[in-house]
């Protein structure tokens, strides 16, 4: 995802441990208690997967993030899309 260079968003930290959990987010900005995942759907696409990305956004979300999700489609073809919905979300959120 280097929509952060090319749209001038705030550095983002990659593979960030939900604290209290064994997950890791795919992108997330700490301060601000944002995580952003983008899905792929693919040989690794099952029940069971379904089950863990369900389980991993609740226990985020409790954790008090918000979470935005998009897919790699989303992220190739609508790179401006993404990274508006990221600033928004960012503009939203109030650092800890």
């Amino acid at each position: 995802m280097d929509l952060v260079g090319a749209h001038r968003l705030p550095r983002r930290v990659r593979q960030h441990p939900l604290a209290g959990t064994r997950y890791r987010l795919d992108y997330a900005w700490p301060r601000n208690r944002l995580a952003v995942e983008v899905d792929g759907y693919g040989p690794g696409s099952s029940r069971q997967a379904f089950q863990q990305d369900r389980e991993r956004q609740n226990a985020l979300v409790l954790a008090g993030w918000a979470m935005l999700r998009f897919t790699r489609a989303d992220v190739r073809r609508r790179p401006a899309d993404v990274a508006g919905s990221v600033r928004r979300a960012l503009g939203a959120s109030r650092p800890a």
